[in-house]
């Protein structure tokens, strides 16, 4: 239906806001390394029993995307879960989020991809308003929590490329499996 891609986008969103909001929360509490572990360790628990009854398979193509998806993805995770712990999770978030700005903009640059007029419009209206939200007097003012979540969202924007890379060949469980199941056994050597 048509309401089914809208309403799937809602869910996400505030599935991501409750476990953000929970970090922020855990994070005064729980080392870092040990939330990140959680938030790795829940995609293998729940898709294992699927592979292993053989209800899904597990064919990864490419282990070097997979490598270069996961370094993305728990540095990423590393610095905005770091930036919630010190800083406003509202503004943090909003930093964070502006990595699908860095994707078009990457995307130009490297693949030479080209964002139709209203992305192209909307991308300096955004930067605007990041820029109108962070309002630094200077770039030396901008606080630590704030270039932390800025470095996580350039991250990010390697974490969602690679994706778009490692979906021409692989299944999104797959892609999961591995990618999550990597940074589930980094991030739990890091807590050892």
């Amino acid at each position: 239906s048509k309401y089914k891609g809208p309403l799937l986008l809602m869910l996400t969103n505030v599935c991501y806001m409750a476990s953000h909001s929970l970090t922020k929360f855990l994070s005064g509490v729980i080392p870092v390394s040990e939330l990140m572990f959680v938030r790795f360790i829940f995609g293998p628990l729940l898709l294992l029993p699927f592979f292993l009854k053989g209800t899904l398979s597990f064919k990864v193509k490419s282990w070097r995307l997979i490598l270069l998806r996961t370094f993305f993805g728990v540095t990423a995770m590393l610095g905005y879960f770091w930036a919630l712990k010190l800083g406003e999770p509202g503004k943090v978030s909003l930093i964070f989020q502006c990595s699908s700005l860095w994707v078009y903009v990457i995307a130009k640059i490297i693949f030479k991809d080209s964002p139709s007029w209203q992305t192209k419009l909307g991308i300096p209206i955004a930067f605007l308003g990041l820029w109108l939200v962070l309002r630094p007097e200077h770039v030396m003012a901008i606080a630590l929590p704030d270039l932390l979540a800025f470095g996580a969202s350039l991250l990010n924007a390697g974490v969602l490329l690679s994706l778009k890379s490692l979906r021409n060949e692989h299944d999104t469980f797959t892609i999961m499996l591995a990618n999550y199941g990597l940074s589930s056994i980094v991030t739990g050597l890091w807590m050892v």
